[in-house]
């Protein structure tokens, strides 16, 4: 138990110190840190552990942070909505996703009334009003996961389509980027689903409604940095 603690420590705090981002990572976790080999010396191992976890977790927040960025701008039509980004730490392990990632955006179609390629085919103002009340907003949700088994699911997606029996049912394998995507469009309900894995830990799902075909999924995907993705995370 001690030794695997002080390998750890070690471990962070060589990547601390050989990062080029120490100023990024926060007083906070450096201090617990060094908290942490206090501790180890004192055989105070329990606190030790606490205070590993707790500037593991401080580390996570920050590399959800840095992941958000990599959320594309809104395709044309659309706006952005909302975006964030989050850690599951070491509570994410009750579900298998201890150290897992996210960055979440959601992206919502331009109105007939704001959407000015349209204007142009309004007769008056009434009429923007009333397409306005008529309209169904088309909305893509967007999920980027790093690590652990939501760093999988689209891997895991793709296979459960294949075994699933979804294959040809309005679903496609698609190409993104080099890296392979499954898309799953329903023309009745104007929806569809596109999930890629990005090398061993890094998935890409988009979900989108009141879209008029899984296209703009694609469009998207392929406006994401994929391949810094792997680099970086």
């Amino acid at each position: 138990m001690k030794i695997k603690l002080l390998v750890l420590t070690l471990v962070i705090g060589t990547a601390i110190t050989a990062g080029t981002v120490i100023a990024d990572i926060g007083q906070e976790t450096i201090d617990s840190l060094d908290n942490a080999k206090e501790l180890l010396f004192k055989k105070d191992y329990s606190r030790a552990v606490e205070e590993i976890e707790y500037a593991l977790s401080k580390i996570n927040e920050i590399q959800a942070e840095r992941l958000v960025a990599y959320v594309p701008d809104a395709p044309k039509g659309f706006n952005i909505e909302s975006k964030s980004s989050q850690g599951l730490g070491q509570a994410g392990a009750i579900v298998g996703g201890a150290g897992t990632i996210m960055a979440e955006a959601r992206y919502i179609g331009l109105s007939p009334s704001q959407d000015t390629n349209n204007k142009k085919n309004k007769k008056d103002q009434n009429d923007e009003e009333n397409a306005d009340e008529n309209y169904n907003a088309p909305y893509i949700n967007l999920k980027i996961s790093v690590g652990g088994i939501m760093g999988k699911m689209g891997s895991m997606s793709a296979l459960g389509k294949m075994f699933g029996g979804s294959a040809g049912n309005g679903v496609k394998s698609v190409r993104v980027k080099g890296y392979t995507g499954v898309l799953e469009y329903s023309k009745e309900n104007k929806s569809g689903t596109l999930t890629v894995q990005v090398g061993e830990k890094v998935s890409v799902t988009l979900e989108g409604s009141y879209i008029g075909s899984g296209d703009i999924l694609v469009t998207i995907a392929n406006s994401m940095k994929l391949q810094e993705l792997v680099t970086n995370f």
